[in-house]
This record gives C-alpha cells, sequence and structure tokens, in this order.
C-alpha cells in the first residue's frame, strides 16, 4: 500500500479521493473542517506537513479556483496557485516524493476551432489560469518526478455542485423553463471521478509528464444543459442558446478551451466521452439526491 498525501482534499475532485484511492494510506489535508489544517501558502507548514507524512506520493488539488474572484484579487489567486505550488514543490522535491499536480486547460488563448493538445503553447487569458500556469512552470522547473494533469470544465462532487451541472441539474428537475445556456464558447467537460481514475491509471504506469485529463470531446454550456436535460428525461424543459455576453463576468474567458490528450491515447488511457460522463454523474449522484430534497 502507497502513502498519498493530498491537498485541498476537501473540495470537488478531492471527495473522491477516499474511494478511488481506497487501496491507499491517505493523509487528508485543506484549509476547511473536517480534515488535516494546511494553508499551502505557508511554505513552512508544507514542509513540516509533507516532510512528516513522509508519502510516496503527493496529490496537489488545493487551489483557489473562483475564477471571477481571482480576477478581482489576483494576490488571492497568486498566493494560492502559483506560490502554493511553488510550496508544495519543494516540500516534494525534499521529501523525495512523487507529485500529481491538477491544473486547467484554461491555459490555452482558445483562438482555435480544434482542441487543444499538450504540446501547444500555453497563453492564459485570466489571472486564474496564468496563476496555475506559473504553478505548471515551479513543478517542472524543480521535479523531474511528476505528473501534470490539466481538467476542462470540471463537473462533480454531487451535495456540494454549485458549478453550472449541479445548477441546471437542480433547475430542471424543478421543471423551471426556460433556461438559457451559453452557445459561443466551447470547452471539454470533465467529470472528477473519471479525472481521479486517470491520475490512478498514471500512476500505475508509472507514467511523467504533461497529460489533459478531460472527458473525450468538446462542446457548449448549452450543449452540456440539453444532454443534461436528455439524462434527466425533462423534454418539456425550453433551453435557449444565448452568447456569452448575456451573463457578462468580472474575468476573461477564451472561446475555446476544448482540450485533447493524445499523450494519454498512446498510453491506451483516453478518457470516456463526456456526454457518457455527464449522463452518468446526473443520474447517479445528482438525480437521486434532488428526489429525496
Amino acid at each position: 500500500m502507497s502513502r498519498m498525501f493530498v491537498t485541498g482534499a476537501g473540495g470537488m475532485v478531492g471527495s473522491y479521493v477516499p474511494d478511488i484511492f481506497s487501496d491507499c494510506e491517505l493523509v487528508l489535508t485543506d484549509i476547511v473542517d473536517g480534515y488535516r489544517k494546511l494553508d499551502i501558502s505557508d511554505a513552512e507548514s508544507v514542509r513540516r506537513a509533507v516532510g512528516g507524512a513522509k508519502p510516496d506520493v503527493v496529490l496537489h488539488l488545493g487551489a483557489a479556483t473562483d475564477v471571477d474572484r481571482c480576477e478581482l484579487e489576483p494576490e488571492w489567486a497568486h498566493r494560492a496557485n502559483a506560490l502554493g505550488t511553488e510550496n508544495v514543490v519543494r516540500a516534494c522535491r525534499e521529501a523525495g516524493a512523487r507529485l500529481v499536480y491538477i491544473s486547467t486547460g484554461a491555459v490555452f488563448p482558445g483562438e482555435r476551432d480544434e482542441p487543444y493538445t499538450e504540446t501547444d503553447t500555453p497563453g492564459p487569458v485570466n489571472v486564474y489560469a496564468k496563476a496555475k500556469l506559473a504553478g505548471e512552470h515551479a513543478v517542472t522547473r524543480e521535479l523531474r518526478d511528476f505528473c501534470i494533469v490539466r481538467a476542462g470544465w470540471m463537473m462533480g462532487g454531487g451535495a456540494r455542485d454549485t458549478k453550472f451541472v449541479g445548477k441546471m441539474t437542480e433547475f430542471i428537475a424543478a421543471g423551471r423553463t426556460p433556461l438559457r445556456a451559453v452557445a459561443d464558447m466551447r470547452g471539454t467537460p470533465t467529470y472528477a471521478r473519471d479525472l481521479l481514475q486517470t491520475v490512478k491509471r498514471l500512476l500505475a504506469a508509472g507514467a511523467r509528464g504533461l497529460y489533459h485529463g478531460g472527458n473525450a470531446g468538446s462542446c457548449t454550456r448549452y450543449d452540456m444543459a440539453l444532454a443534461i436535460r436528455d439524462a434527466l428525461g425533462r423534454p418539456d424543459i425550453v433551453v435557449e442558446p444565448v452568447d456569452s455576453s448575456a451573463f457578462p463576468l468580472p474575468a476573461p474567458r477564451a472561446r475555446s478551451e476544448a482540450i485533447a490528450s493524445p499523450a494519454l491515447e498512446r498510453l491506451g488511457l483516453a478518457p470516456r466521452p463526456w456526454r457518457e460522463a455527464l449522463t452518468d454523474y446526473v443520474t447517479t449522484e445528482l438525480a437521486p439526491r434532488l428526489r429525496r430534497a
């Protein structure tokens, strides 16, 4: 059994860690209640925590993920996503631990139609993505034993899901109509459970380097809303496609955050299609909870 140290264990992705890595000895940390307290922006605390745990692997999920707050509070974004990652990297180097860093497909400029792959050059358009890319640079600059796994539009977390899929599922299940969803921006949905399954397979394969861990394919938020409606069996709900200008936000978004992973395909680890993953998530995690409510 390997020993895994996890930052950000209380978040959406972290909620699946105990299940996916049930065969590991887990050290779960976060700044929220219910976990061993760790502020990743405190270098000495990180060094002591990782060194004391003596992990084989550090799964670095801790991050500032509120894109709009990052834009409004760049120091907050830098402290968590850049400086925090530097602290984790240095602790891993000192402890001799392997690092898995979860990054984002938002590091690309989004100016083209085809999905971005691992060999494409980043060019982030907002503070959040710039800080996450700075974290990537810290990893590649200081470590050899690492995996960077970029995720796309995240879905998961069940009861704690306040993102697009969670909200849209709630609205459709409640019969709210008409609904509106953005149709002029593309991305790659990423089921958090599937993302961790990919991480587990990469670790088992002894893989190193950079990978895109989103589910296969790309779509708009409008496409996702229609897929949620289909999963819930609610053809009576009207979903209207709108431009992103209908929902003005503080942080700019790339026109496309779609990603693909030929690197995973070469290893025989290609993720399942996004629509299959979304349907699975909605029907097994969200819908039963809504029926009980």
